[in-house]
């Protein structure tokens, strides 16, 4: 908030959102959790019963709450630390390499690294499917319908000075689950194999793929859809104003030219002389 005004609004709407919780929290089994992934951590409980209204309770007991701490508090992950995030959509079961490049990299520990230092190092496997499947791709901007394994390759560390190592661990991982594939889950090459990768867990290293870079990498998150999403861009943001790293860019001239290619070559990335698995 940027005045008083802002912040005794806040305020009453932090009561009345602890009434809902409070009224919601009998209607829960006592061994659940109210919160978890995506869900709502509730605040600390306050003495309310010193409090007969709803004035006293927001003049004297309800705490500056900035967004940085709430967002903190609803960090599924633990504590704020470094991490790193890669993905991919999965259309079919592991192949042959892709077992073995899992197993080598989930029980070695890499030179100049510790046991202990991969103790957050993960390969995370979702399943999904069934009803994200029912609709058709172009229904929203997430193109990816057929998929039912969504990989997430993580790996999270504290200290500055493991940076290298951690980037070089989860890189390493990546690149051995699809050397034999131009080096990433490429949709186009592999249509019955990947479909991508996941656009919520933003992955810069793919900006440098070759020919074709940050566009190349926004194919692989929303395939055919990219092109649309720049129409959408450009009409609300020309001069691309609210921008990062792999934000959609406002040139659909140059998006679609660029699908246009990707199409042409038969897959995302530059050719390349790897062996087809």
């Amino acid at each position: 908030y940027y005045n008083i005004a802002q912040k005794i609004a806040a305020q009453e709407l932090h009561y009345d959102l602890e009434d809902e919780i409070n009224a919601l929290l009998p209607t829960c089994e006592p061994t659940k959790v109210l919160g978890g992934h995506g869900g709502w951590f509730s605040f600390p409980k306050r003495k309310r019963k010193l409090f007969a209204d709803k004035a006293s309770f927001v003049t004297d007991e309800t705490n500056v709450y900035p967004f940085y701490q709430s967002t903190q508090t609803i960090n599924s992950s633990g504590p704020n630390q470094r991490g790193k995030y890669k993905s991919a959509y999965m259309i079919q079961s592991f192949p042959d390499d892709q077992k073995a490049a899992i197993w080598e990299w989930l029980t070695t520990t890499p030179s100049g690294m510790d046991e202990s230092d991969l103790k957050d190092s993960l390969l995370q496997c979702d399943i999904f499917a069934g009803a994200i499947n029912d609709k058709t791709s172009t229904e929203t901007a997430i193109w990816q319908r057929q998929y039912y394994v969504k990989l997430q390759y993580q790996t999270y560390w504290q200290d500055s000075d493991k940076d290298s190592d951690h980037l070089g661990w989860i890189q390493g991982f990546y690149n051995d689950m699809y050397a034999n594939y131009g080096g990433i889950p490429d949709p186009v090459k592999y249509p019955a194999l990947f479909e991508g990768c996941y656009y919520n867990y933003p992955d810069v290293d793919l900006n440098d793929l070759q020919p074709h870079g940050k566009i190349g990498a926004l194919y692989l998150y929303f395939l055919d859809n990219i092109e649309r999403l720049s129409v959408v861009k450009h009409k609300y943001d020309p001069t691309d104003y609210f921008c990062h790293a792999q934000s959609i860019p406002p040139n659909p001239l140059e998006v679609a030219a660029v699908v246009a290619e990707i199409k042409a070559n038969g897959q995302v990335s530059a050719p390349d002389d790897s062996t087809d698995s």
